[in-house]
């Protein structure tokens, strides 16, 4: 049952996740009146046609991850994919020419269609692009924010295992590993993680002596110095930090008014961009923090069996993730999109049809290629576990 409601659980998140971003989207184009073809809850042949305005078809599809917003003239990208995995098909079963393709992506480029993505000034097209992203932060921002009205905010009880130890930091330099228990510090038996922490916090740059029990009950001694670092509750204070993350367990939750609500939210949206500034700081522990879809299910699962509380936690930070990875500067991506319509904004001119179908004929086989480190990158931490 915990697997059903797990794998129930990771197609839920994962679809508000996707169509919320695509609503962004959707609104922006419309809003700018853009001719907007499909806007689908779901993928794969369509189930049903809920109704049509007129211009847009809102459809249901029988894979319910996500959804998908067509614009008119945004097809190119479609287009590289195709040529990536050989899916070039005309509505009629015919493989289409390079000639016939070229002719197309021609008409897409230049804008020959009034109301299409590519007959619309810069500013549109950027506002539209840089809906997804932003419709991302606001949904993972709202999520944490809602979080103490909706299923309540949780009473965390801190351990003293070690879930996570951070590389180069150090905890790693002194030889702890993900599933010790700190059982004291100078002799200090330990009550909980958040007595091991104060005490982590109020000794940067000195010498401490752990005695740490691993996994398999082994008792050993181990001496460790914090080093001085910005406190991760984001109050802008200096602590002392050695690169541990303690195993959390959820509490009960508690229903909070609006305002106390939305005030952990604010702070846990903070901590958030602090630690992914911190992350990119250090890239080995960024490589370390990156997961797919396998990663996803599992934490999805491990959330589910915790509770509402936790599932939207963790959809909060997924939404915020995806608003992020978007913006890289990818083609295919948004963050792609947003790069070519500065290249053009700086050269005063588009790229030709040729030019934009080659950059994402790349920018597909770059994520071709990430997917596939991610998903054996994945596949190898079930192996090591």
């Amino acid at each position: 049952m915990s697997g059903i409601t797990g794998i129930l659980t990771t197609i839920l998140v994962i679809g508000i996740l996707v169509f919320f971003h695509e609503l962004g989207h959707f609104l922006f184009a419309k809003l700018f009146r853009m001719k907007v073809e499909d806007f689908s809850l779901g993928f794969g042949p369509r189930i049903v046609r809920l109704f049509h305005d007129g211009q847009t078809e809102y459809n249901l599809r029988w894979l319910p991850i996500g959804g998908f917003v067509r614009i008119s003239g945004m097809e190119i990208e479609d287009e590289a994919e195709r040529r990536l995995t050989g899916a070039n098909e005309r509505k009629d079963g015919m493989t289409t020419t390079n000639a016939e393709t070229m002719a197309q992506e021609a008409e897409e480029v230049s804008g020959i269609d009034p109301d299409g993505f590519n007959s619309r000034p810069i500013y549109q097209r950027f506002f539209v692009i840089a809906g997804g992203p932003a419709f991302s932060f606001l949904l993972g921002w709202l999520a944490l924010c809602l979080m103490g009205v909706t299923f309540g905010l949780p009473t965390p009880k801190t351990a003293t295992v070690i879930e996570q130890v951070m590389p180069g930091m150090p905890a790693a330099q002194a030889g702890l590993h993900d599933g010790d228990t700190v059982r004291s510090i100078d002799g200090h038996s330990l009550v909980d993680g958040i007595d091991m922490v104060n005490i982590l916090h109020a000794s940067p740059g000195k010498q401490l002596t752990l005695e740490v029990s691993d996994q398999k009950g082994d008792i050993r001694t181990v001496h460790v110095t914090p080093q001085a670092g910005p406190d991760p509750s984001g109050n802008g204070k200096s602590v002392g930090l050695i690169g541990i993350r303690p195993v959390t367990e959820m509490g009960p939750t508690k229903r909070t008014n609006i305002s106390e609500s939305f005030r952990v939210g604010n702070s846990l949206t903070a901590l958030w961009f602090q630690t992914i500034a911190h992350l990119f700081q250090r890239p080995a522990e960024l490589k370390d923090n990156v997961g797919g879809p396998i990663r996803i299910f599992k934490e999805t699962t491990k959330a589910s069996q915790q509770g509402g509380t936790s599932v939207i936690m963790l959809l909060g930070q997924l939404s915020l993730s995806l608003g992020l990875f978007n913006l890289f500067p990818i083609p295919i991506l948004d963050g792609g999109h947003l790069a070519l319509m500065a290249l053009e904004a700086a050269r005063r001119r588009k790229l030709t049809a040729e030019q934009t179908s080659r950059v994402f004929l790349v920018g597909a086989a770059v994520m071709v290629l990430t997917a596939v480190a991610v998903f054996f990158k994945d596949v190898a931490g079930l192996f090591a576990k």
